[in-house]
């Protein structure tokens, strides 16, 4: 018979708490404790973690403990994943984390399933809110923890492994052969920090032929704690007008993440035992660690294809590590914009926009500011994927800051890329609507082709906002034709589609506003970004209706993003159409009663 032990690893950074409930779920396995072994590594935390191992050992349990480095250093979770592979001693392996709880019985399923031609992960991935984990885990009196109770907190909580918001990992807990995880290389060490190692594994495997299976039966919780990345001081960082190293190394390992490894740059690990790991100030030195393999033989190639109209093909011949340093300072600026911090948003944009990077580029001080329009470059802004998206975010982070004459230069150059004019009359209709100026946005609409569902979002909305219900109507059946677009998009369109009375939503629209979970809530933090203050206010008032257990600081602010919404709603369409569109509901008029 196949020996179907199983080896559990669990990095483990300062979670002793955290790691004694993972250990009692082990225990509800049908699975018998001779059959599976547990390896704990201590990634540098200074907690009782010896104490809990110990405790488990008494109690039946087969668990090792390594330590992987001294206490205080800087964690690195892939080098403390491949810790506990290289001593796992059973042919299937299992990485999971200290705060995941494995409610249904996960060793079994996956001693049926795993292969090896397959990495196997949970179908059902549920984190528990700051409330329900301190009442039902760490609360002094508490009964005792059972699967009954984790899995009623877990009902109505969002499933990540369906996750359209950004985890697209293997979700905290994944099963596969020993030998296939062995033979990949295990966890790429150069992902320092923490996150985005299981990504690039799963991106990997891919490459290599691997599929993915989600196993039925596998329902996992993750309990509530403090955030990670709030270690990294963004906000502390952004009062000094500085960017950390580690916030950059972060968005770099997001975007690195989605190339298999022979396709990436990968640099060397640092020395986690001897580096300083506080954040030092955003400088070029951390993209040279970047520029190994971009080589001037492959650039200069990308920029013959661009001369001679070839652009899809010269952005593939774009050195990778080029266009991995654009969309992680890209996407660096999108967080700091998101957390309010304007001109450093601005200013990172405007940054990635010159490609100091580049052979041959003026680099300038990393923030000096200037139009990007403006700083002479290797090769032309078309060069770049995604370039007219951040161009369009950073001309309405000017509009923002009241700099009308930087904006207008970057719609200069936004206009310059192909589909540019596209681009720059929806621009101008989400800056008419922030303003409140609706005939201006329609104006601006009505130059829009639609060609997707964010242009078809501000057609629906300015209909809406005028009382042009039945044009709107048809404009949602339209969309459908043309293909709803993402899950927020879907999201955003069947929140249009309920409130128009005989508007009848796809399957797979009506499954997505009716999902009860805090997508909702997120879907509408992402249209009142957009300036889409319909949608918004249509998808918070969905959320305090049927938003499930959400944690009641989510719905005092979802309560408060309703109010801002409907008044941002009157503003631009008077009373009558607000209350029309976003009438005060039962659960929120109790809210804002209550604030």
């Amino acid at each position: 018979m196949p020996d179907r032990r199983i080896s559990v690893i669990v990095p483990s950074y300062n979670r002793a708490p955290y790691l004694d409930v993972l250990l009692r779920s082990l225990t509800w396995s049908a699975v018998a404790p001779a059959d599976f072994e547990v390896v704990v590594v201590n990634d540098g935390g200074s907690d009782d973690l010896p104490g809990v191992v110990d405790t488990w050992r008494r109690a039946g349990l087969q668990v090792r403990l390594v330590t992987l480095r001294t206490s205080g250093a800087p964690r690195n979770n892939a080098r403390a994943r491949n810790a506990g592979l290289a001593v796992a001693r059973h042919p299937i392996v299992i990485q999971t984390d200290p705060d995941i709880v494995f409610v249904d019985d996960v060793l079994t399923a996956v001693r049926a399933a795993v292969d090896d031609r397959s990495i196997c992960s949970c179908d059902g991935y549920y984190p528990l809110t700051h409330e329900d984990t301190e009442a039902l885990v760490f609360r002094a009196g508490a009964p005792p923890i059972t699967r009954e109770r984790l899995r009623w907190a877990a009902a109505g909580r969002p499933n990540q492994v369906l996750s359209p918001d950004g985890v697209g990992g293997l979700h905290g807990s994944f099963a596969c052969a020993t030998q296939v995880l062995r033979d990949l290389g295990g966890y790429d060490e150069s992902f320092e920090y923490w996150g985005w190692e299981d990504r690039e594994l799963l991106v990997t495997a891919a490459a290599r032929g691997l599929k993915r299976r989600h196993l039925p039966g596998t329902l996992v919780t993750h309990l509530w704690h403090p955030p990670l990345r709030g270690a990294l001081g963004r906000d502390e960082l952004a009062a000094t007008r500085q960017v950390s190293q580690a916030a950059w190394d972060v968005q770099m390992q997001r975007v690195a993440a989605e190339y298999p490894r022979r396709d990436r740059p990968r640099p060397e690990p640092r020395d986690v035992q001897t580096d300083d790991p506080a954040p030092t100030p955003f400088t070029l030195t951390a993209l040279a660690r970047w520029r190994t393999g971009a080589d001037d033989d492959s650039f200069t190639r990308a920029l013959d294809l661009l001369e001679g109209g070839a652009v899809d093909d010269a952005r593939a011949a774009l050195p990778r590590v080029f266009q991995m340093c654009f969309d992680a300072l890209s996407g660096e600026a999108d967080v700091l914009r998101a957390a309010g911090h304007l001109q450093l948003a601005r200013d990172v944009w405007c940054y990635s926009l010159r490609r100091p990077w580049e052979p041959g580029a003026a680099s300038g001080r990393p923030f000096e500011p200037a139009t990007p329009c403006d700083v002479a470059t290797t090769s032309p802004l078309a060069l770049y994927a995604r370039v007219d998206e951040t161009l369009a975010r950073l001309a309405l982070c000017e509009d923002a800051l009241d700099q009308p004459a930087r904006r207008e230069r970057v719609l200069g150059a936004l206009m310059d890329l192909e589909h540019g004019a596209a681009r720059v009359a929806a621009v101008r209709a989400q800056i008419a609507l922030r303003r409140g100026d609706l005939a201006a946005a329609s104006r601006a609409v009505a130059a829009l082709p639609a060609a997707n569902a964010d242009d078809r979002a501000l057609h629906v909305e300015c209909l809406l906002l005028g009382g042009r219900t039945d044009e709107a109507r048809a404009q949602l059946a339209a969309w459908a034709e043309a293909g709803a677009g993402d899950y927020f998009a879907r999201l955003r369109r069947a929140a249009y589609l309920r409130e128009l009375a005989d508007g009848e939503a796809s399957a797979s629209d009506a499954q997505a506003v009716g999902e009860v979970s805090e997508f909702l809530f997120s879907a509408g933090v992402r249209s009142e970004r957009a300036g889409l203050d319909v949608a918004a206010g249509l998808l918070f008032r969905h959320f305090l209706d049927h938003g499930g257990p959400a944690e009641p600081r989510v719905r005092a602010e979802c309560a408060t993003r309703l109010t801002a919404a409907r008044g941002r709603v009157a503003r631009l369409a008077g009373t009558a159409i607000a209350s029309q569109l976003l009438g005060s509901s039962a659960a929120g008029a109790a809210l804002d009663q209550a604030r």
